[in-house]
């Protein structure tokens, strides 16, 4: 399979949606996921640098997407950080 890395973001989130999200329980909220888009390998930290680390660790050449369980983004901009009732 080619894989085009300006696909990252769709299958990204597809991964965390479909397979790791329903995994996730209340102790996870405001974590942040890394995930391998290729091979769909993740980690769990609660500092995106420290996930990323423990990640390519395992997959020195991971294409990563992170997201952060419980909100709408990894990142805040502004005053406010709203979580989304999803998760």
């Amino acid at each position: 399979m080619t894989f085009n890395k300006e696909d990252t973001p769709a299958i990204g989130r597809a991964i965390y949606q479909e397979k790791i999200r329903p995994t996730l329980g209340p102790e996870h909220k405001g974590k942040i996921v890394v995930i391998d888009v290729k091979s769909g390998d993740y980690e769990i930290a609660d500092e995106d640098l420290v996930a990323t680390r423990r990640l390519r660790e395992r997959q020195p050449n991971a294409y990563t997407w992170a997201e952060r369980v419980g909100y709408p983004a990894v990142y805040k901009m502004g005053a406010r950080f709203r979580s989304v009732n999803r998760d």
